[in-house]
């Protein structure tokens, strides 16, 4: 049986997407933690939070899939 690696490379190839999702959605939450609102820190703990779990899921799938691949097909994928 042959092994499909398809998925395995997509996650490795979106990982600067992911990276730069993840630093924008980071940006805006400390615009918004800049605000005058009362309640800003407990909204930012929670979002915060809320962020951090997409980029769990993803480093765990990105382990994954470095796990599967051959290192040739990973040269110059993982070096931001």
């Amino acid at each position: 049986m042959e092994v499909d690696d398809r998925p395995a490379q997509t996650v490795v190839a979106n990982r600067v997407a992911v990276l730069d999702l993840a630093s924008e959605l980071h940006r805006q939450q400390a615009e918004r933690l800049a605000r005058d609102d009362p309640d800003r820190l407990l909204k930012h703990r929670v979002r915060i939070e809320i962020l951090d779990q997409p980029r769990c899921i993803f480093s765990v799938a990105e382990h994954m899939a470095v796990s599967v691949l051959p290192r040739s097909d990973l040269v110059g994928e993982l070096t931001v």
